[in-house]
């Protein structure tokens, strides 16, 4: 059985919100500029990327 205490609390990370959609596109104009597949994942990544 597992006696550890409960949280009292929740925090969402800072790109929480990312992992919400399956693809992020800009338009402008009806044009299509960018396309981000899993934005979620790009972000985590991107953020590793620029700590290092």
């Amino acid at each position: 059985e597992d006696h550890s205490p409960v949280p009292v609390s929740t925090k969402i990370t800072n790109n929480a919100f990312a992992f919400l959609f399956d693809e992020t596109r800009y338009e402008l104009r009806g044009v299509k500029i960018g396309r981000v597949k899993s934005p979620g994942i790009a972000c985590t990544l991107k953020g590793l990327v620029a700590l290092k």
